[in-house]
């Protein structure tokens, strides 16, 4: 879903943030089972989709009936939706309009996250890995909603927003040649973005330490590494040097996993 919503509001001529505010609707209803689905395409020119959208919403929503705890998760999990919601909205404007309307969405928040700057705030939004982990432990049917809440700070900002950074960070020429918004763009000097990317892995490493199977969300954390550091854009000569750094810092369960992934790069298997 997150993706079909990614091409409608970035594959055609429609800058309307009525438009992708209501299309993204789908996103937090999809993760709301005691609620109809809305009209997703009230204000979206085209709307001949025979039913595609909204049968996505209702297949996660009776997913989710399925899920012991899922009352439980429920409200951290629509948090994280509203913010991924918002973000792919505001980012999809028109050039002169975006900035000031997401660095305004952005500052109503950033006061609860006085560690990480506003760009860092909005590229963890646009990950999805938290309402996904979410959706994984409310299959516990001993799950409280204190776990919830822990898992959701851990993710956000700190998992998630490894995850967009490191997305951004191997796309940043090719960003740029483009001009196309690119959150790792904001840091001053590729010393900064070796930095701030150093803190991310390493408050993601501990925060995934304290929660319950700390082996599995450490994985996560170096699987994202891996999984990123090992594209072949990664060893562009602008970011070489951090990528480097990312690798040798970053502990053998990170190496173990890259030297996995390369191979299958070298099949094509990834």
């Amino acid at each position: 879903m997150s993706d079909y919503l990614d091409n409608l509001v970035d594959s055609l001529e429609v800058q309307d943030e009525m438009a992708f505010t209501q299309l993204h609707l789908a996103m937090q209803e999809a993760l709301n089972p005691q609620i109809s689905p809305s009209d997703y395409y009230l204000y979206y020119p085209y709307r001949e989709d025979g039913g595609y959208l909204k049968r996505l919403v209702t297949m996660c929503q009776d997913s989710l009936t399925n899920l012991p705890s899922y009352n439980i998760v429920q409200e951290e999990a629509i948090k994280l939706a509203r913010l991924y919601s918002s973000l792919q909205t505001y980012k999809h404007l028109t050039l002169n309009e975006r900035e000031l309307k997401m660095s305004n969405w952005i500052n109503s928040h950033l006061k609860n996250y006085p560690e990480i700057t506003e760009w860092e705030f909005a590229a963890a939004t646009g990950s999805t890995l938290g309402i996904f982990c979410l959706y994984a432990i409310a299959f516990d049917p001993k799950m409280v909603i204190e776990k919830a809440q822990s898992i959701r700070e851990a993710y956000f900002p700190w998992i998630c927003g490894l995850h967009i950074l490191l997305d951004y960070f191997i796309d940043l020429r090719e960003d740029k040649e483009t001009n196309q918004l690119n959150f790792v763009s904001y840091y001053e000097s590729i010393e900064m973005i070796g930095e701030r990317l150093h803190i991310f892995v390493e408050n993601s490493l501990k925060k995934a330490g304290q929660l319950g199977y700390p082996k599995f969300h450490r994985a996560v954390v170096q699987g994202l590494l891996a999984m990123y550091l090992s594209d072949e854009k990664s060893m562009d000569s602008q970011i070489r040097s951090v990528t480097q750094q990312l690798l040798t810092g970053s502990g053998w369960g990170v190496k173990l996993l890259y030297w996995i992934c390369c191979q299958l790069r070298k099949r094509k298997s990834l």
